[in-house]
């Protein structure tokens, strides 16, 4: 089978494009956890669960250490067309989790 220079070009612009796309809903999910607390409040904010579709359709979970203590929060970012009452871009705060130490956190979440 011989593969046309064309379509591999074209599949490369893909892939392309849903890593930068990736990179921005990152960013914007970073940022409205942030703005959830007060300026300063967070420490660290990491992502530690990431999950792509092929339709487009991203979901991570993150691990978020601030002034008030240690929390989860789920994300999500749909591209097609939002069901009613919902977002194409959200974060929620699951639950905060009870102190851990350092070593605790990393064998758990990283």
């Amino acid at each position: 089978m011989k593969v046309l220079p064309a379509t591999v070009t074209s599949a490369l612009l893909l892939l392309l494009s849903q890593t930068v796309s990736a990179g921005f809903i990152e960013d914007e999910w970073e940022w409205m956890i942030r703005r959830d607390f007060k300026e300063g409040c967070v420490t660290r904010a990491h992502q530690y669960l990431v999950i792509s579709g092929l339709n487009g359709r991203h979901e991570g979970a993150w691990l978020v250490e601030s002034c008030e203590g240690l929390f989860e929060y789920g994300s999500s970012y749909s591209p097609d067309a939002v069901p009613p009452g919902g977002k194409r871009i959200s974060v929620e705060r699951l639950r905060k989790l009870p102190p851990l130490t350092p070593e605790q956190i990393k064998k758990a979440y990283f």
